[in-house]
C-alpha cells in the first residue's frame, strides 16, 4: 500500500515540476528558445528526409515577424521580409547543403521596453555542401525580438562588422 502513495507522490511531483518549468519561464528563457528552434530548424543532418527539410525551413518562418528587417554587408540581401520569403530562401539555402550546423555562442538578452528583447551573440554556421565542399562561418549577430500573441518573433536581424587587423 505505501508503494502506491510513494509513486503517486513521485509522479504528482514529476507533472508539477514539468508544469512549472513549461508554463513559468522568464521572458529571457523564451526568448533564448527562439534561438534554440532556430539552431534546430537551420540545422540538417546527412540524409535529412525531404519532407523533413521542408517541415523545417517552412518552420523557420514562423520565428520571423511580418516586415523583418535583414541588414548584412551583402546589399543584394539586406532588406526587408516576410515570414514566407524567409521560408523559401530558407529552403533554398539549405538544399545546396548535405549537413549543416548553425551554433549560438555568448549569447546576452536586454529588454530596452516592455515587449522588445535585444540579443547580442555570435553565431557559427558550418557544414558540407552537397558537392563536398566545407563552409565555416563566424558572424557577430545583433537581433531585435518583439513579443507578440505568438511570442517572441524577429523583426531585425544584424550582421556587425568587426575591425580586422
Amino acid at each position: 500500500m505505501k508503494i502506491k502513495y510513494i509513486t503517486i507522490g513521485l509522479l504528482a511531483a514529476m507533472i508539477g515540476l514539468w508544469a512549472g518549468c513549461t508554463f513559468f519561464q522568464s521572458e529571457e528563457q523564451k526568448v533564448k528558445k527562439q534561438f534554440g528552434c532556430l539552431f534546430e530548424w537551420v540545422s540538417k543532418d546527412t540524409g535529412e528526409k525531404p519532407l523533413t527539410t521542408a517541415n523545417k525551413a517552412k518552420n523557420i518562418g514562423t520565428l520571423f515577424m511580418e516586415n523583418c528587417s535583414l541588414k548584412i554587408p551583402a546589399p543584394s540581401l539586406s532588406g526587408h521580409y516576410g515570414p514566407q520569403e524567409i521560408s523559401g530562401y530558407a529552403a533554398q539555402y539549405r538544399s545546396h547543403f548535405s549537413k549543416l550546423s548553425l551554433r549560438f555562442y555568448d549569447l546576452v538578452i536586454d529588454f530596452p521596453e516592455k515587449g522588445t528583447a535585444k540579443a547580442a551573440l555570435t553565431a557559427r554556421l558550418s557544414g558540407t555542401s552537397a558537392v563536398g565542399e566545407s563552409i565555416d562561418e563566424i558572424r557577430e549577430l545583433q537581433c531585435l525580438l518583439k513579443k507578440t500573441e505568438k511570442g517572441w518573433l524577429f523583426s531585425e536581424v544584424a550582421v556587425v562588422e568587426v575591425l580586422r587587423k
